[in-house]
């Protein structure tokens, strides 16, 4: 049934007779839906645990240098779409905030922005690589990349975020960089849910 329309009522169980609507085919579709309609032009970027990056499209058009690219049709409410692609979010940073616990220097997040906007530290590594996907520790996998791609070890918890900040910043741009020579678009505004 298309995303949005009314169902029901519930086969027999305990929510007999209650109606349902349908949803978007995946929950960050759900979330993206919010920012329905997208424009040409505009980028959305649905940040989390992991993030992802894509612009709204007119089916079924899918260019094919996307698909080499892990990008993928993402099916939104009221037959509308999206290409998108997913990428590292915010659970590197919680990865490290674990690491830092364990080491007993734990930040709130709010202190860890804080102490990022003024680290000295600058990496942009990218969060894909398979050696940051389920280390051990999350900071030290995260400080031998640093010395991998010649950049200053992380010492504090600012750094690290900011670090992981840094990298997240050139993975989406990258992705932006890609998915602009794609689909022959420029894109002038993105949009933000989390």
């Amino acid at each position: 049934s298309r995303t949005g329309a009314c169902g029901g009522p519930l086969a027999p169980s305990r929510l007999h007779g209650v109606p349902f609507v349908t949803a978007a085919d995946h929950d960050t579709a759900c979330a993206v839906s919010a920012l329905l309609p997208l424009d040409v032009g505009d980028l959305f970027l649905c940040a989390g645990t992991w993030a992802l990056l894509g612009c709204a499209t007119a089916p079924p058009r899918f260019a094919d240098p996307l698909r080499a690219g892990d990008w993928f049709r993402l099916g939104l409410p009221h037959g509308n779409w999206a290409v998108a692609k997913g990428a590292p979010g915010f659970w590197v940073l919680e990865e490290c905030r674990k690491s830092c616990e364990r080491r007993g220097s734990l930040q709130a997040i709010e202190e860890l922005v804080a102490a990022a906007e003024r680290s000295g530290c600058r990496a942009a590594l990218d969060l894909s690589d398979p050696s940051l996907f389920a280390p051990t520790d999350m900071c030290e996998a995260l400080a031998a990349a640093c010395e991998q791609t010649g950049a200053t070890r992380p010492g504090s918890p600012g750094d690290f975020a900011r670090v992981i900040f840094d990298g997240m910043a050139a993975g989406f741009q990258r992705e932006v960089e890609e998915l602009s020579t794609a689909t022959g678009v420029r894109f002038t505004r993105i949009r933000l849910v989390g």
